[in-house]
């Protein structure tokens, strides 16, 4: 490639490799008895009355071992025109094997208690790229940008002798954190929303929810009306379905500096795309479920035909179930945000030379400047994907110096 001038190196890489993961839980091959039991013998009191005992309460797995981490990545690495323009691609594919989930034990084997087994897969596909360029390198003048992107695909293969998994959530019902074969590890699960009643004559066209004609009991006009996902006539648990998770559809990172002569302007731009967020703090403070403050939003709830679609009435004990998981709660979190602008300048060597300092540089900062999104909670950056009220990231100015002697 000689006469590639433009290309200054090329480079394609591969890996491929297994690694354990420990995660055993101690004496889980064993079998497990519990000393907690009381057995009568005779008279229900005295000598011959209620006896401490013991008895299995798990089976044992002889067979359990360490859970194995299976990775496939193909990348690579170029630099062109002079070394100005770098990237790199990786491709990777990493699959966790013999999960340890624990399998409810059969009615017959006397026993009660969870039993671990290896008996899950689970996949991570996706793509890493990053890229550096020296879009201006002059004497007094330069411009680097930098840019990191990642995608990628989260997917349960296979949960084996396992049922499905069911996370909860801190008081709100109705829904959870599932894990199934063929989606997303521990999304959103609960029901699609179709709008607000507006009439009783609406309510009695449509899938039963909760009946009864007492609107302090029963559903009423300004209640939610829910999906009926399978048909049946009924608003029950079958019609929950995937309504959302938190994993993004990719995330990003750009950074720019530019220095001209003594002066030095770097800044961070960082976020994320199709990420959801469960919003916690709607639930408490527009649900009416306490006595503690409300949301604004509250002030234009449901009160007469066609006042709201989307904000429903309030009512106490919500006979509905307006506040059970679903897709109101849910929300888009892809968030674009200024995560840091600095601003320095190096002081000339004609200035400090006398004072017998080498290097002397004056420089001011934000963190966290700006937050563009649409998510109305405060802060989109949620570990987890359940927001319950955490503080936000707070601005910082900070001015600062660096002295060399």
């Amino acid at each position: 490639m000689q006469d590639v001038n433009w290309l200054n190196e090329l480079k394609v890489r591969g890996s491929f490799g297994y690694t354990g993961n420990p995660n055993v839980a101690a004496y889980s091959y064993i079998q497990a008895i519990n000393q907690s039991f009381q057995y009568t013998f005779g008279n229900s009191s005295g000598s011959g009355g209620i006896v401490q005992a013991a008895a299995p309460s798990r089976s044992y797995n002889p067979d359990i071992k360490w859970e194995k981490n299976e990775q496939l990545n193909i990348g690579i690495d170029a630099a062109m025109l002079s070394n100005k323009l770098r990237f790199s691609v990786d491709v990777y594919q990493r699959r966790s094997k013999d999960l340890i989930l624990y399998v409810a034990p059969p009615f017959v084997s006397g026993t009660y208690e969870a039993v671990p087994y290896n008996t899950g897969t689970l996949q991570n596909r996706g793509i890493d790229f990053t890229a550096n360029a020296n879009v201006i390198s002059k004497k007094e003048l330069n411009w680097n940008i930098n840019a990191v992107l990642g995608t990628y695909k989260n997917e349960v293969i296979s949960l084996g002798l396992s049922a499905p998994l069911d996370g909860g959530f801190t008081r709100i019902t109705g829904g959870s954190l599932r894990t199934t074969q063929g989606a997303p590890a521990n999304f959103f699960y609960g029901f699609v929303t179709d709008g607000i009643f507006q009439s009783y004559d609406e309510i009695a066209k449509s899938a039963r929810q909760t009946p009864g004609n007492d609107p302090t009991t029963s559903t009423a006009p300004g209640d939610i009306k829910f999906k009926d996902l399978n048909g049946d006539g009924v608003i029950d648990d079958k019609d929950r379905t995937n309504i959302g998770n938190a994993n993004p559809t990719f995330t990003y990172g750009l950074t720019n500096t530019v220095s001209f002569k003594g002066l030095e302007l770097t800044v961070f731009v960082q976020g994320s795309h199709g990420n959801k967020v469960l919003n916690f703090t709607r639930w408490y403070t527009e649900g009416g479920v306490s006595n503690g403050n409300y949301s604004k939003d509250v002030i234009n709830r449901w009160n007469g035909p066609g006042s709201s679609n989307s904000m429903p009435r309030l009512v106490l004990n919500d006979p509905n179930g307006n506040n059970r998981v679903s897709d109101r709660f849910v929300e888009d979190a892809s968030y674009l945000r200024i995560k840091n602008v600095r601003l320095a300048y190096s002081l000339p060597k004609s200035w400090i030379g006398f004072m017998k300092i080498s290097r002397a540089q004056i420089y001011g900062s934000v963190q966290n400047l700006l937050t563009v999104t649409g998510y109305s909670g405060f802060d989109p950056e949620v570990g987890g994907g359940v927001d319950l009220g955490f503080y936000p990231q707070a601005r910082t100015f900070t001015i600062g110096a660096n002295i060399d002697f």
